[in-house]
């Protein structure tokens, strides 16, 4: 800490205070004379944080020491912050703030804050707007996100159904029959619903693309509208009744077929259709053994 003080025509004054801790400190003084232009006095010494008491006894042995007249002494405890008699000679409030001093905790500072141009008001309303507008794009973005996904799955379902009957622009074009007979033929168990271990070893079979596991949970999700665990033949054609699209999509593909992928379509259909009789067969058979065999005694 460094004070600064001079009085006109008359002396300068420089102080320095470094603390070194809370207990510690090194005072050092520089007193110039102006009217004989020289240093008069130069004062230097150190510091020890003390109690009150310790300082009002201090004062008071000093006084009795160089017996200080009464007039003279320093206020024990003190009332005033100059002694009686000096007040000509202490810096004043003027010389503090402003003046010669120009102390820095009663001057305004050069570097201030500049003032908002908006008020608080308008901040959260720009906040809000801007939550606003991520919460659209972020549901926007999902939004698509499910609709290419729904896309892919739906796609993927209409080129199985395909391999076994005739695809059409629309489910609604496709007999009931057919429809049934594809449903029966994912129901490999024959127990009237399809399960999703049936429905997702429809789906492995890889001659109409692969199926992530998501988007496999998605359509499962999608078929299974009562939440059963099994969907029956009306799930089963409402969901297709959903794939508008996408049995146009499959339709044109197959309009748009070589000669040579058409062979190659009809010879995996014929061996699906040849593999589906001979489930049927073993399960006939397995039937009608039990039926004769009748229950077994235990």
């Amino acid at each position: 800490f460094e004070l600064n003080f001079q009085k006109e025509g008359s002396f300068s004054s420089v102080q320095s205070i470094v603390f070194f801790d809370d207990d510690t400190a090194s005072i050092s003084a520089v007193h110039t004379s102006i009217p004989s232009k020289r240093i008069t006095t130069v004062v230097a010494g150190t510091l020890t944080r003390i109690t009150e008491d310790e300082f009002l006894k201090g004062l008071e042995d000093t006084n009795n020491e160089f017996n200080v007249p009464e007039e003279l002494r320093v206020q024990s405890p003190m009332t005033s912050d100059v002694p009686t008699g000096y007040e000509d000679i202490f810096p004043t409030e003027a010389d503090w703030c402003g003046g010669l001093i120009s102390d820095v905790a009663c001057t305004e500072s050069p570097y201030q804050e500049p003032n908002p141009k908006m008020k608080d008001g308008f901040v959260a309303l720009f906040v809000i707007i801007g939550l606003a507008v991520f919460g659209s794009v972020a549901y926007l973005l999902h939004r698509n996100a499910v609709k290419k996904q729904q896309k892919r799955y739906k796609e993927q379902f209409v080129r199985g159904i395909a391999r076994n009957i005739t695809i059409a622009p629309s489910a609604g074009m496709i007999p009931a029959d057919k429809l049934k007979a594809e449903f029966d033929h994912i129901d490999k168990n024959k127990g009237g619903t399809i399960t999703k271990d049936e429905l997702k070893e429809f789906m492995d079979t890889g001659k109409f693309g692969t199926i992530s596991e998501k988007d496999f949970e998605a359509m499962w999700s999608a078929m299974d509208v009562d939440g059963s665990g099994e969907v029956d033949f009306v799930e089963f054609t409402t969901f297709l009744g959903s794939c508008g699209t996408e049995f146009e999509t499959v339709s044109k593909e197959h309009a748009y077929m070589t000669n040579e992928e058409k062979k190659t379509w009809a010879s995996q259909r014929l061996s699906v259709m040849y593999t589906n009789t001979k489930d049927l067969e073993a399960l006939e058979d397995k039937e009608g053994f039990e039926n004769e065999a009748g229950p077994r005694m235990t």
